[in-house]
């Protein structure tokens, strides 16, 4: 992979039903995944009716959940498929080449496991996933760059619900507590979980992709300022500012005078003076413009053309 450039990060903020989730109606779906933390409208479409479905370890139609989750020897759980392929991914990433390089079996069963696992990728179907953890989702993002390939652009819905989970858990509760109650410890901790999910796991995926990050947005009573919602309020606020994790930030909000509802989605692009964090990298040359998430990577890749051409010659050599 190419070091010197990460993957990109996209940040968009707004409003409930201010186009976030709409963007992605306008991103080619076939090089898209949503990871979800909860189950909701991918806003991926097929066509005109059809969502895209959801990820499954199949191979012409045969479901190898059950058989990839023996192997690497995770419980399958036949009331909540998706319970085994979010502990199946974990295992992919965390132990496979330990397990595949272990096993005891004997070699013809060996071999057998090795083409599983030396052909993944063939198993990959559907273009998104319910993840409600943030330590899973950092599997899942890993996942997604080494097995398929074929991904360009990865979104993750509603971010502000990880951030809730990090500040809300037990885990850091406990280390709150463990410090005098004094919140410093507390906040260090969730915040460095946060800043570490935004740049080191994002920085070591492939270069080609796009990462699309949506959050909630809080407006100051007095200022009208707009900044990304941070759950727990002052005690994230003061030494954590996610803004400045995005090389690009929108701000989606709708426009009530546009008469064509076709247009009636719109980005923000550019700071004002109650929106000040937001930014599009020199790439967008208008102030507002319709939302088009589309319209915005591309202008991405356009600036970036060495970085995304080297896909094509991978995808020859795939082939041979």
């Amino acid at each position: 992979t190419n070091t010197e450039m990460p993957a990109y990060k996209i940040g968009l903020m707004g409003k409930p039903n201010s186009g976030k989730s709409y963007s992605r109606m306008s991103v080619d779906y076939k090089s898209s995944f949503v990871i979800m933390p909860d189950l909701s409208d991918p806003y991926l479409m097929k066509n005109e009716t059809e969502r895209v479905d959801q990820f499954n370890f199949l191979f012409e139609d045969k479901s190898y959940l059950k058989t990839i989750a023996s192997i690497l020897n995770v419980k399958y759980d036949e009331d909540d498929e998706n319970n085994s392929i979010n502990a199946v991914v974990e295992a992919i990433i965390s132990k496979k080449d330990s397990l595949v390089d272990n096993y005891k079996g004997d070699a013809k069963s060996k071999e057998k496991i090795a083409k599983i696992f030396a052909s993944i990728s063939k198993f990959c179907t559907g273009n998104y996933s319910i993840c409600p953890d943030l330590a899973n989702l950092k599997n899942w993002l890993k996942f997604v760059s080494k097995y398929m390939p074929h991904i360009k652009h990865i979104f993750l819905p509603d971010f502000t619900h990880y951030l809730t989970n990090v500040v809300a858990s037990e885990e850091f509760a406990q280390k709150g507590k463990s410090s005098g109650g004094a919140y410093s410890r507390y906040t260090d901790l969730a915040t460095e979980t946060v800043k570490t999910f935004l740049t080191k796991t994002i920085n070591e995926l492939r270069s080609d992709l796009v990462v699309v990050i949506e959050f909630h947005v809080a407006i100051d009573k007095n200022t009208e300022e707009k900044r990304i919602f941070i759950p727990s309020g002052q005690m994230l606020e003061s030494t954590f500012i996610p803004e400045s994790y995005f090389e690009t930030l929108l701000y989606c909000f709708q426009d009530y005078e546009e008469k064509d509802e076709t247009k009636r989605y719109k980005f923000q692009t550019r700071a004002t003076e109650d929106n000040p964090y937001i930014r599009n990298a020199g790439l967008l040359p208008d102030k507002v413009m319709v939302n088009n998430l589309n319209a915005v990577i591309e202008s991405y890749k356009k600036a970036n053309a060495n970085k995304f051409n080297e896909s094509k010659t991978t995808e020859e050599n795939a082939t041979v």
